[in-house]
């Protein structure tokens, strides 16, 4: 039967029959006929749109340390089935996104976020570029948890495109998504700004910040520049995070620690971490990592 739940209308894939149930933290799910590869993953993306959905209660959400509200073009979609790559083939790692955005953001299955961007030829003769970078929270203590998504929108969107023309309808969102526990006690958020997308890494009581490390992919090199950006190029550009900022709740109030977190880079690496100083292991401590530009150079 055609399911319909808050990720939106369910894609249209012509079943005699599909189903699922909820036991315990495992989903069973049950689809009779015959169905095309994209088909099958188009339902699952709704089917993980539905979880995504029922497990958001209970995600810390530390104040904004300057404030800051959320981009107004900056939401995070639930992939019902509408992201493709440029062959045509359905993405199903991607459980968000955003749209209309650059970069484009991606919110994938095993703890990796990929950006894309696009920058035209100016000379008249060439072609316009895609670069695509990858980050991955990896290390030991790495766990593997599906994104949720926050502070929901009211409105939908519909998608008919070169590869959806039958319409993916009904797509609802948010303006925050989190990795809850992408390592232990330790939640990764992707939100906004005015300026663009910004990542938050809270770490929670018993928690330990050295866990996090970060590895990126698609780009030719990384480094660290002498104001203490990461940047990330691609031939003669390239994109760059700035240099993060940490702090607690403390009174109430948001208060910057009185260190500055480094990037930790061995030359060559494709590996990140940030340095950390003291703090007040009784109260969560925050990375922010501001905006970047979509390509210099």
């Amino acid at each position: 039967r055609n399911v319909v739940g808050a990720g939106g209308a369910a894609p249209s894939v012509h079943t005699r029959f599909a189903c699922f149930e909820i036991r315990s933290d495992r989903l069973y799910f049950v689809i009779g006929s015959s169905l095309n590869i994209n088909a099958m993953k188009q339902w699952l993306a709704y089917i993980v749109s539905l979880v995504t959905t029922f497990g958001q209660a209970q995600v810390y959400v530390p104040e904004e340390l300057f404030g800051e509200s959320y981009a107004a073009k900056w939401t995070y979609l639930r992939n019902n089935g509408q992201v493709h790559d440029l062959n045509g083939d359905f993405s199903d790692e991607t459980v968000f996104h955003s749209v209309g955005t650059n970069p484009t953001l991606y919110a994938q299955r095993g703890s990796r976020t990929v950006w894309t961007m696009r920058y035209a030829d100016t000379s008249g003769v060439g072609l316009d570029t895609i670069v695509r970078v990858d980050m991955t929270c990896i290390g030991e203590e790495v766990g593997d948890p599906l994104p949720v998504v926050l502070d929901t929108i009211t409105g939908h969107y519909n998608f008919y495109e070169e590869f959806t023309p039958t319409g993916i309808t009904g797509v609802g969102g948010g303006k925050r998504v989190v990795y809850e526990e992408v390592w232990k006690k330790i939640d990764y958020h992707i939100l906004s700004n005015r300026w663009g997308p910004k990542f938050l890494f809270v770490v929670k009581p018993g928690g330990d910040p050295q866990d996090i490390l970060l590895m990126f992919e698609g780009q030719d090199s990384l480094d660290v520049d002498v104001d203490g950006f990461l940047r990330i190029h691609f031939g003669q550009r390239y994109l760059k995070l700035n240099q993060a900022v940490a702090y607690q709740m403390i009174g109430g109030a948001p208060s910057v620690v009185s260190w500055i977190p480094e990037y930790a880079h061995v030359e060559g690496s494709t590996q990140v971490s940030v340095t950390v100083g003291a703090y007040n292991a009784q109260l969560p401590l925050i990375f922010v990592i501001t905006p970047f530009n979509p390509l210099a150079g």
